[in-house]
């Protein structure tokens, strides 16, 4: 990343008065609110310096910010991934109800790219493996493929495809991405926990023969904590209001609570796929331009379920998933979520005397 004579010269006149420790505190502080900018390109320039100074400086809450605030869903701002520079950057694109008919390939699309820089990253596919790395993770690793890939041969063992399970002919399932399409065999292929349906993403491992892939082994793309998608999404507000950085970071919680399996399966399904919706459009309908209020994309502290069945909460992730219940056949029983612990507690109104 480049900077500019100016913005360098700026920055040193403010750190001028400052002794050594604090100058060396303040530029790494003032690195880190340049690198959540999301700029659009690698050049810092002096308003680049001075928004990162100033909200360097704001250890409170700004004017028209307050400690609880409910955002509309139309509000949520929408990032795109750009694969060339391996980054998020906001959709400078206007949204409507009325979408345009491209807008119903691209939020499917976005949620693809989503899912593939992130599972690109886990240490399975990953190429930058840190030093010290065990011998056998090494060995284990796997390479991520594309349908394009695949379709180039005539066969190939070892495949791992990440794609959107479909059915584009009747009585058949395929794998699609951006590049392509596959079809493929599941019939002796062993699922792992989760909801599989139409218009998930699916992590699959087997054989490309004859056209089909054989599916040996099917899962959902890997989970990922909010520290550590944090680390390359940068501290933009990805959940919208008046704040441009988050005020809390996810921390993953000291234990997984598995006292049910059904909500733990759903708590997974929805974190694995970082949506709220990971149904096909067919059965569940979205506003394709307004996809983005649906992601799960860095995972918040909490997500809350308003479904009438039973009340429960778990974590998944360092997230708490939660479920209210339905308030007048649960007796008036509630939950209570206290964000400084993040902790959930069962509540109820008592019968009058």
């Amino acid at each position: 990343m480049d900077v500019f004579s100016e913005a360098s010269t700026f920055l040193a006149q403010q750190l001028q008065p400052l002794d050594g420790t604090e100058r060396k505190k303040w530029i790494t502080n003032v690195a880190n609110h340049v690198q959540g900018q999301c700029l659009n390109l690698p050049v810092v320039e002096k308003q680049h310096i001075e928004l990162a100074i100033k909200e360097a400086n704001n250890t409170g809450l700004d004017d028209t910010e307050t400690v609880f605030r409910v955002i509309s869903a139309f509000d949520v701002p929408s990032f795109v991934y750009c694969e060339e520079k391996k980054k998020f950057l906001p959709d400078p694109s206007k949204k409507s109800l009325l979408a345009v008919p491209d807008a119903k390939s691209k939020y499917i699309r976005e949620r693809y790219w989503l899912l593939w820089q992130k599972t690109c990253r886990h240490e399975t596919f990953s190429r930058r493996l840190a030093p010290g790395t065990d011998e056998t993770v090494k060995k284990n690793r796997m390479n991520l493929r594309k349908v394009e890939n695949i379709l180039s041969s005539s066969k190939m063992n070892d495949v791992v495809l990440l794609g959107l399970l479909t059915q584009l002919t009747e009585g058949r399932y395929y794998l699609e991405d951006p590049t392509g399409s596959v079809p493929i065999d599941i019939t002796t292929a062993n699922f792992s926990s989760g909801l599989f349906c139409e218009g998930c993403f699916l992590l699959a491992y087997g054989k490309y023969r004859d056209g089909i892939l054989k599916v040996d082994e099917v899962g959902f793309p890997f989970p990922e904590l909010a520290a550590d998608s944090r680390a390359f999404f940068g501290s933009v507000n990805s959940w919208g209001g008046p704040s441009k950085t988050l005020l809390k970071h996810s921390r993953n919680l000291a234990e997984l609570e598995k006292a049910n399996v059904e909500h733990n399966i759903f708590a997974k399904t929805i974190v694995n796929q970082s949506t709220l919706a990971p149904l096909t459009p067919i059965a569940f309908p979205t506003h394709w331009n307004h996809d983005a209020a649906l992601s799960l994309y860095p995972l918040p502290d909490l997500i809350v379920i308003g479904d009438p069945c039973q009340g429960f909460h778990i974590t998944e992730q360092g997230c708490t998933v939660m479920n209210v219940g339905s308030f007048p056949k649960s007796k008036f029983a509630f939950k209570v979520y206290y964000p400084s612990s993040k902790t959930v507690e069962d509540s109820q109104i008592p019968d009058e005397e």
